[in-house]
């Protein structure tokens, strides 16, 4: 869910756009949005356009979780396979990312930069 929502420019979605994204039932959602909120990691907020819609969005502590879990998850990604693509190999990494992502609409840009366009 924090990586959904720091996708946005926003940085922040209705619940019932985390719900889609998410591919979540409205209930699982829900829930997953109480657990959060109780951990300080997201914050709800009525939308300043609509008053039927609720906005998710991290908190502080939400958006450090979220960097610290994104260092960890590309520095095990580097452990594991031994260090960085060499340049000659990024535009077939590239290639199969992109033909993996156009498969799925709900697969989204990652958050952080690459050494590479997807």
């Amino acid at each position: 869910m924090l990586c959904n929502l720091h996708s946005e420019p926003s940085r922040s979605l209705s619940i019932s756009a985390l719900t889609r994204t998410l591919l979540y039932s409205s209930g699982s959602a829900s829930n997953l949005v109480t657990s959060m909120v109780k951990s300080n990691l997201v914050e709800r907020e009525p939308s300043q356009t609509d008053g039927r819609v609720t906005i998710i969005r991290p908190t502080e502590a939400g958006a450090v979780t979220f960097d610290a879990a994104t260092t960890l998850v590309l520095d095990t990604v580097r452990e594991e396979f031994a260090g960085e693509p060499a340049e000659s190999e990024l535009p077939a990494v590239a290639a199969f990312l992109s033909r993996v992502r156009s498969k799925d609409p709900n697969l989204r840009r990652p958050p952080y930069d690459l050494p590479f366009d997807l």
